[in-house]
């Protein structure tokens, strides 16, 4: 089943080294899809080479241009699954229920969590890993 993969981000970090694994990895097993990358991104320069992909502007998730150009590219493809990547490309999706389409959403951020008061079975304790 074919998938069309988003994200909107400018430069290289974590969650796109892993987007362009997932995706090569998807293409290896057969799978068909669609890369949808931020226009002139690291991304689209240097890091999908053999993957389909195309380039949206992805500005801001307040540009209604950004948003217009996401919703055309969406309702062209055939793709039944829209998945995307961090927060940008996610709220510039909009697909209205029921259209045959489905949207996953893996957002990214910066999460603090906080100590956990009852350390998990055969982990070790703050004061065991403290040196000094």
């Amino acid at each position: 089943m074919k998938s069309l993969h988003m994200i909107g981000s400018t430069h290289m970090g974590g969650a796109e080294r892993w987007f362009t694994r997932f995706l090569a990895a998807m293409l290896r097993q057969g799978e068909e899809v669609e890369a949808v990358v931020r226009r002139g991104s690291e991304l689209a320069q240097h890091h999908l080479a053999g993957i389909p992909h195309h380039e949206l502007p992805f500005r801001t998730v307040w540009d209604p241009f950004s948003r217009h150009a996401v919703s055309r590219l969406i309702a062209r493809s055939d793709a039944p699954i829209v998945q995307t990547y961090m927060g940008r490309a996610t709220r510039l999706t909009h697909l209205k229920r029921g259209r045959s389409k489905v949207h996953v959403s893996r957002l990214g951020g910066y999460y603090k969590f906080a100590p956990s008061a009852t350390p998990m079975p055969g982990s070790a304790t703050p004061r065991a890993c403290a040196t000094g």
